[in-house]
């Protein structure tokens, strides 16, 4: 099992007619519990980013970099989200 949560701010750089580009700031919060093999609870990791937000009428592709705050670590990752349906 495994409690997650995030917490993000975007700020808009410019628009157009079928959406528009933003950058955003991040906090991700993970812990792990019961996990395989009867290990302890993991401790409670911590990251903290930025990327780059551009929106279509598909959808939404994002780039991110983020670092962990406990552990270290950079990351760099790429994702799409299709549009909300109507």
């Amino acid at each position: 099992d495994m409690l997650r949560g995030s917490l993000e701010s975007e700020r808009p750089l410019g628009r157009w007619l079928a959406g528009g580009v933003s950058i955003a700031g991040f906090v991700d919060v993970a812990r792990a519990w019961r996990r395989l093999g009867g290990l302890a609870p993991s401790r409670v990791y911590v990251d903290a980013g930025g990327g780059l937000r551009v929106r279509g009428a598909g959808g939404i592709v994002r780039l991110d970099i983020a670092h962990g705050l406990r552990g270290g670590g950079t990351r760099v990752s790429a994702g799409w989200g299709g549009a909300w349906p109507r």
